[in-house]
């Protein structure tokens, strides 16, 4: 194998063939979508040691994901094929991600400061504690 064909070959998340391909991106969207319902479960009970502990785990895994979900996208044509059951299962899932996500983004709006917010805090962890400091120091 050349050096350029193995580049490309680390390059891809998702392996060749489409059937391990469609259940890799399961696993990786279900392993988000635990990830983003403990978060939920977390910033309900308001517990900042578990959330950065969830959070730092949900980071390493979102760059694999968002890498994953864009190669999916690529070779969607490739998995029109493959069982629809199997599809729809991962449609079902990378909804219910999106669902838990932007109610996460709700619970993280309502606990942070209404002033507005610079790009630097972008980590949904440092807004809330950030918002913590500054509740403590008043």
């Amino acid at each position: 194998m050349t050096k350029a064909a193995m580049k490309e070959q680390r390059a891809t998340l998702l392996p060749e063939d489409c059937l391990s391909a469609l259940r890799i991106m399961t696993q990786i969207t279900r392993q988000m979508l635990e990830f983003s319902l403990e978060e939920g479960r977390v910033l309900k009970k308001k517990d900042m040691e578990t959330l950065a502990r969830v959070q730092k785990g949900k980071e390493l895994r979102a760059e694999g994901y968002v890498r994953a979900a864009k190669e999916f996208q690529m070779r969607r044509e490739d998995f029109s094929g493959l069982d629809a059951g199997e599809l729809d299962r991962l449609e079902t899932m990378t909804r219910e991600l999106g669902k838990a996500t932007r109610d996460n983004q709700k619970l993280i709006e309502l606990m942070a400061p209404k002033k507005p917010l610079n790009e630097t805090y972008t980590n949904n962890l440092f807004l809330l504690q950030g918002q913590i400091s500054e509740d403590a120091a008043e």
